[in-house]
């Protein structure tokens, strides 16, 4: 957040209208042709708050109405500089789950007056999703076991209802030789903070999880979320799905799910005082349960919700592949495609070479761990798939691949073209 006072300095300095604005997480540039700043608010387009937030929803409103009543949408403020030297603000919210009705919400609470809206496409090709009714067998943790085992060296995380169950299912995955942590509420603090980084480290694969966890992590190569019990809402499952795959490349979301998640919910509901709220809870929940039970395109029926209509996905879902969740999991060992292809590498049908896919993989694990940062900053799965694919020799080569720029070329290309070229990670 840009304080007030530090934007005021920077404005003060400079007459000349700013075309963007910079905040921790993303930059927010000014909607092409857009009007001179003065004291109402423009427009902004919103392109992203982090890697792979494909659905952004941005108001801006008049800047003497603006108004925070409410802590439950992120908002950000940033300083606009007019032509006659005094600090202006614009504040921003954006969401990734804003349905017709909640964008309705946050235009009343920030008091905002005909504000200028963009909204993205809610679709996100590359989760591959699958759903299935618990209650014939399948879906067991021994089932789960097994299909994380095949899984070995991916990252993914599974999300349970409760503390007693997170802490059980991580103990009974450990036991089988998953390299896996538990992440709650109920972990101290520094728990909680060193399982993240080991998670985002690559140091273990699994993370076991209430809802809780996501907010304080941005890991591109999450190759595959599961819910052993049902998200609370609609909204709750796209926001926790999308956690996986924000490297684009295909990842699998698997959905176990019965009545009796929608009764447990319904129990912590019964805890909310104000009777709306949680009429509109309980509510939430039973529509989660009938999005898993409907038939047709799971991407098609999810992105409805969100007010948007697409063509079936075709091969991204269960229904339309013609398999089923149970399916699935009782095939746990089919290969993942992550090391056969990418979006780039599939317009060109270039095999991937597996094995030199893990030798770039453990090259990059050196580097991060040398550096002290997680691995897919030095480079995403996306990127060393291309390497595995297109495997060039040279600087212009690799220089070309998306993905490498000159100050990662310069700061990690001889070690990579090393083992491109045959030779070892660690030599």
């Amino acid at each position: 957040m840009v304080s007030a006072q530090t934007a005021a300095a920077a404005s003060a300095s400079n007459s000349t209208p700013v075309r963007s604005y910079a905040s921790a997480r993303a930059t927010i540039p000014m909607r092409p042709g857009a009007p001179s700043l003065n004291s109402t608010a423009t427009f902004v387009r919103a392109i992203g708050w982090q890697s792979g937030m494909s659905a952004d929803v941005c108001f801006a409103a008049p800047i003497p109405a603006i108004r925070a009543t409410s802590s439950t949408f992120p908002l950000a403020a940033f300083p606009l500089r007019t032509s006659s030297n005094v600090a202006r603000f614009i504040r921003t919210s954006a969401s990734a789950t804003a349905t017709r009705r909640v964008a309705g919400d946050i235009i009343r609470q920030l008091g905002m007056q005909k504000p200028g809206g963009f909204k993205g496409s809610f679709f996100r090709r590359n989760l591959r999703l699958a759903a299935h009714k618990k209650g014939d067998g399948r879906g067991s943790r021994q089932d789960l076991l097994a299909w994380i085992r095949a899984r070995r060296g991916e990252s993914g995380i599974v999300y349970a209802l409760t503390r007693r169950n997170v802490e059980s299912l991580t103990d009974f995955l450990v036991r089988g030789g998953v390299r896996a942590v538990p992440y709650h509420a109920g972990l101290d603090d520094d728990v909680r903070s060193r399982h993240q980084d080991r998670f985002a480290r690559d140091e273990v694969d699994v993370v076991v999880a209430t809802i809780a966890f996501g907010m304080g992590i941005d890991k591109s190569n999450v190759r595959y979320v599961i819910h052993r019990e049902m998200p609370r809402s609609i909204e709750s499952w796209y926001q926790e799905i999308g956690r996986a795959g924000r490297d684009g490349l295909p990842s699998d979301c698997v959905l176990l799910y019965s009545w009796a998640d929608v009764l447990a919910h319904r129990r912590f509901q019964e805890q909310i005082a104000e009777t709306s709220v949680r009429a509109d809870a309980q509510q939430k929940s039973v529509a989660m349960f009938e999005l898993a039970e409907r038939t047709g395109c799971r991407h098609r029926n999810l992105v409805a919700y969100f007010d948007e209509t697409i063509e079936p996905c075709g091969d991204a879902c269960d229904q339309c592949r013609g398999t089923t969740g149970a399916a699935i999991l009782r095939a746990p060992a089919v290969a993942t495609p992550r090391r056969r292809s990418s979006p780039a590498v599939l317009e060109e049908q270039l095999p991937v070479d597996d094995e030199l896919f893990e030798r770039l993989r453990a090259l990059r694990r050196a580097l991060a761990d040398a550096e002290g940062v997680p691995a897919y900053i030095v480079f995403s799965d996306a990127v060393l798939v291309r390497m595995a694919a297109l495997q060039p020799t040279d600087e212009a080569g690799l220089l070309a691949i998306s993905g490498v720029g000159p100050a990662k070329l310069a700061r990690y290309g001889a070690a990579f073209l090393r083992v491109l070229r045959g030779g070892s990670p660690d030599a």
